[in-house]
């Protein structure tokens, strides 16, 4: 993590964006649900193509502590790095949930769905 934290404040926000929801997503997330997400930003109507990060950015942005698995799914190199994170969600992802809910409402109320 000290890699990840020494980072400029826009990869190091995007880093921990990242590990929140690989670690408190209900299930793995596909690639693309990840890149997804991480793009949605509140108030916007519709998915900017150019905010969608590539595997590239986000597996360089959190220092070798996530890799893309053979299926695409973003995931933690070391099941220790999840323990970590669960353990002080209280202190690193205090908004974690509402956050990840937010998302997807801005997602769902996109114009290409009405």
């Amino acid at each position: 993590l000290d890699r990840v934290n020494k980072k400029v404040k826009h990869e190091k926000k995007l880093a921990y964006h990242i590990f929140g929801w690989i670690a408190f997503a209900r299930r793995r997330l596909k690639g693309v649900e990840l890149q997804y997400a991480l793009a949605v930003k509140p108030g916007m109507k519709e998915l900017n193509a150019d905010s969608i990060p590539d595997y590239d950015v986000i597996t360089s942005v959190c220092a070798g502590l996530v890799i893309v698995d053979s299926k695409g799914s973003p995931t933690f190199v070391y099941y220790t790095t999840q323990e970590y994170f669960t353990s002080h969600q209280d202190e690193l992802f205090p908004c974690i949930h509402e956050d990840m809910m937010r998302t997807c409402l801005t997602y769902m109320s996109f114009d290409i769905f009405e």
